[in-house]
């Protein structure tokens, strides 16, 4: 601020709002005094009071306006995403190597009575050879 000759002057200060779409501007109205009064070594010096009513009662403040801003949009998410990480994919595939396993020994046992039981009929179901009795 230019100083001028000593004295007192009062000022209204405010703040222009922008015209961003999103943007919320700070209208608080400041009343200023400036009293400009000659300094001690010769020069002038300047006291600055700011308040925010016109008669100048309320408490002393700075001069600052606020402003803020609504966040950008986002796109709605059409699929949900999930992440997987290293040890769920290796407890995945070691529990699908177990149940292979599993079933495996399953159909191995399967088998191996299918094939003892066959086994028994063929025996069972023998006919006698060059006319030797059957034996169980």
């Amino acid at each position: 601020m230019r100083h001028h000759p000593s004295g007192k002057r009062r000022l209204m200060v405010t703040q222009l709002a922008g015209s961003h779409e999103r943007g919320h501007y700070d209208a608080t109205v400041y009343f200023v005094r400036v009293s400009v009064t000659n300094g001690e070594n010769g020069g002038l010096e300047s006291v600055v009071a700011a308040h925010i009513d016109e008669q100048m009662t309320s408490a002393k403040r700075e001069i600052s306006f606020e402003n803020s801003y609504d966040p950008v949009p986002t796109a709605p998410e059409t699929e949900a995403t999930t992440e997987t990480t290293a040890e769920e994919v290796v407890s995945t595939e070691e529990e699908e190597s177990t149940a292979a396993t599993t079933e495996a020994k399953s159909k191995t046992a399967a088998k191996k009575k299918e094939v003892k039981s066959e086994t028994k009929k063929l025996v069972m179901i023998r006919t006698p050879v060059f006319g030797s009795p059957c034996l169980p």
